[in-house]
Parts: structure tokens; sequence; C-alpha cells
């Protein structure tokens, strides 16, 4: 009983440590922000947008694992914040060859979590946009199948909406920042770990100090890049219900959009 007592005070001033760089960095999530999006109530906005049309979507089941999923990449993107301030500079310790400097390889135990978590983080991102496919694809005019549902099937199975610029940002999103979000994800599924090509690189840029300190810097970047798909997510989520907004317009939906509804004074 004594152990799980103590184990669960280190669990919790783990958890407050994380918080604590999730704080510094200032690395959002949708229920953090109370489910605003911008200045809209995006909970409700959510659950309206489902209700005003007949659609085959849960949209409790939906909003909830689109907000976990955003809890869990902010925590995740605070580990990384906290982890790579421990990762090891191998530019600072070198080592005498025959002819000159080289710089090993040293790993130490925060860079092999910040690795797993960087693996964790690109699924985490692909899980939360395969569910705003999920979300859109029951409005479209011929549905995907279950099966053959994922963001970028569900953008390219929407028809051109003209002048729709939340379309154009979704789709435009799909099309860059998602699609190498996804190549990289998809590298470490099927084929090789970030961790490997990482040691590979090293290997081949030994002696080479700036090559080296630019693998170290692009490491410890990922942290950044993380907190910034953390952004994005809200962004993206705005974009999409004002997008099924539009569709329910042009559908002749009563009250559509119900965005115009739940916007909240800032004031």
């Amino acid at each position: 009983m004594e152990l799980k007592h103590q184990e669960g005070i280190i669990l919790d001033n783990y958890h407050q440590l994380v918080n604590n760089y999730v704080d510094t960095f200032k690395v959002q999530s949708w229920r953090d922000s109370g489910f605003m999006l911008k200045d809209y109530q995006g909970l409700m906005w959510h659950s309206l947008v489902c209700e005003s049309v007949r659609v085959k979507i849960d949209s409790i089941k939906n909003s909830e694992d689109l907000a976990a999923l955003s809890d869990e990449l902010q925590f995740i993107t605070g580990q990384l914040y906290m982890y790579r301030t421990h990762i090891l500079d191998s530019t600072l310790n070198p080592m005498s060859g025959a002819e000159s400097l080289f710089y090993p390889k040293q790993v130490n135990y925060a860079e092999g979590m910040f690795n797993l978590l960087v693996n964790q983080a690109y699924q985490t991102c692909y899980n939360f946009w395969d569910r705003i496919g999920d979300l859109i694809n029951p409005f479209l005019p011929n549905p995907l199948s279950e099966r053959s549902v994922d963001f970028t099937r569900v953008i390219n199975a929407t028809p051109a909406f003209l002048n729709s610029m939340n379309f154009e940002w979704l789709k435009n999103y799909c099309e860059n920042e998602y699609k190498l979000m996804n190549e990289a994800r998809r590298t470490i599924v099927h084929h090789e770990m970030p961790s490997t090509s990482e040691m590979f690189d090293h290997l081949k840029a030994i002696s080479n100090k700036d090559a080296i300190k630019s693998l170290y810097e692009d490491k410890i970047a990922k942290a950044d890049y993380f907190k910034q798909k953390c952004a994005e997510q809200l962004d993206g989520l705005f974009y999409c219900l004002s997008f099924l907004d539009e569709i329910n317009n042009r559908n002749g939906v009563p009250e559509s959009p119900t965005r115009n509804r739940l916007k909240v004074n800032s004031n």
C-alpha cells in the first residue's frame, strides 16, 4: 500500500511537471479552451450541426474523440518539451580521431522517450484528422463506405464548393501540411523508425560538427512542430464545422449556419 501511495505521488508530480511545460510553451487543446473555436462555443456547434440534418454519425462520440485526441497530442507535446531539455548534444562531447575530431552519437533515457513520443504524436495527428473525415463523410451526396473513410479520401470525394473559403482551407491543408505529416507517419509504420534514420545520418556525418549540430536541432524542433499541429487541429475543426454549416445551408436546413447563434461575447 505504501509503494502504491509513493507511485501515486510520483505520477501526480510527473503530470504537474508536464502541465508546466504545456503552460510555458502555450500548447493548445480543445478542452483546455473550454471547447471554444475562435469566438464560438464549439461543442454545442458540433452537436447542432450534426442534429440539423439526418446523418449517420454519433455526434457525442465524435466530439469526444476529437477532444480526447486533442488532449492526447497536447500531453505528448508537453512531454516532448520536457524531455528535449535533457537530450545530449553530441557536438559538446567530441572525441579525437587519427586525423580530426568526431562526434559519436550519445543516446540517453530522455532521447529514448522523446523518440517514442514522436512516433505516438504522428499517429495521434492521423487519428484526429481521420475523425474529421468521419464527421464530414455523412454530409456528402455520396458518402464513402465506413471502411474507406480517411481524411484524404473524404476531401477528394467532396464535390467542389465554389467560393467556399472553408472547404478551400481544408483542401489546402489536406494537400500540404496533412500530406507531409502522413507521409512521415507512414514511413514510421511501414518502413523505418526516425531513430534508425537519425543513427545512420549521424554515422555518415560523424566528423562534421555543423551537420551533427543540424541533426540535433532538427530533432528537438519536433516539439515545436507538434505544438503547431495542436493549433492546426483547432483551426481545422473550426473550418470543418463552418463547411458543414454551408452544406446544411445549401440543403435548406432551417437556422443554418448554426455558428451565427453561438458566438460568445469576448468583452
